[in-house]
């Protein structure tokens, strides 16, 4: 693969993979490893015939109309309405949901940081690399996806060489929970905003559209791989895994440094979603 082809590959698993990856431990063990894994492999496939799908409208309209623009034009004024709602003001709450996010994660690593510093902190650092050029900032979130894959690497080994037996004791199916992963799978998996900005950036550069689609099937099926190497990392080291997976580390005897390591985890994690949006 080159440079090109591996950057957009990076971007696209840098915009997926996000502050949802939190959620996904708890979701599985609730609803058992078969609903976690069914739903993480359904959804996987479905994304990436999605993103697919996107990419051809783009290059079948030419790429001057992004999706609320194509809303506008094919499904007329009432789904655009529809469309916008869901769109920006999804987009919107998710910037601030990440603001917030952020400052917890840098609490980990800080814990003198107060709230306020930490939002302030992170949105500079979120805000900075959109005054650089395209290239210039796929790079640079290349570089954030491999900070995501170290510390999901360790949290993946610390798994298996800590093993309080916990993974083992997870339920196969709880079918009254068979629901629940549902949303926290699908949102953890849309990384569609990426696809804009790499469209116009292949564009310039005349790629073949197979091999664009190609890097962005494999952004989404890197991050799959990726929430499932997390997920058991945390079902095999933590006894009571949480909603939210940080608030039972501690309890479940990670150190300070292993917590820090998931704050670097969850900023890099963030930052990589919140750059495109």
């Amino acid at each position: 693969m080159s440079k090109t082809r591996l950057s957009d590959t990076a971007v696209m698993v840098g915009t997926t993979v996000g502050a949802g990856i939190f959620s996904l431990p708890y979701v599985f063990k609730e609803a058992g490893l078969f609903a976690g894994a069914f739903y993480l492999l359904t959804f996987s496939l479905i994304v990436i015939s999605v993103h697919a799908l996107y990419w051809e409208v783009l290059k079948k309209t030419g790429g001057d109309l992004r999706l609320l623009g194509l809303a506008r034009k094919y499904l007329g004024a009432a789904w655009y309405v529809v469309s916008f709602g869901a769109i920006i003001i999804g987009l919107l709450l998710t910037l601030v949901a990440y603001l917030i996010l952020g400052s917890r994660f840098l609490s980990l690593i800080f814990p003198e940081l107060s709230h306020i510093e930490g939002v302030l902190i992170f949105w500079v650092l979120g805000t900075a690399p959109l005054f650089m050029k395209e290239r210039r900032f796929a790079k640079l979130e290349a570089v954030g996806i491999w900070f995501i894959i170290a510390a999901v690497a360790f949290v993946f080994i610390k798994g298996f060489a800590n093993a309080n037996g916990s993974f083992m004791g997870l339920p196969f199916l709880v079918p009254e929970n068979f629901f629940l992963p549902f949303g926290a799978i699908l949102f953890s998996l849309a990384g569609w905003t990426a696809i804009e900005p790499l469209f116009d950036e292949e564009k310039k550069s005349r790629v073949s559209p197979l091999v664009a689609v190609k890097s962005l099937s494999l952004g989404t099926l890197a991050a799959a791989i990726l929430y499932a190497a997390f997920v058991s990392g945390i079902l095999g080291s933590v006894s009571g895994v949480t909603p939210d997976t940080v608030s039972g580390l501690a309890a479940s005897g990670w150190s300070a440094l292993a917590v820090g390591i998931i704050g670097v985890l969850g900023i890099f994690a963030i930052w990589t979603s919140y750059l495109p949006v």
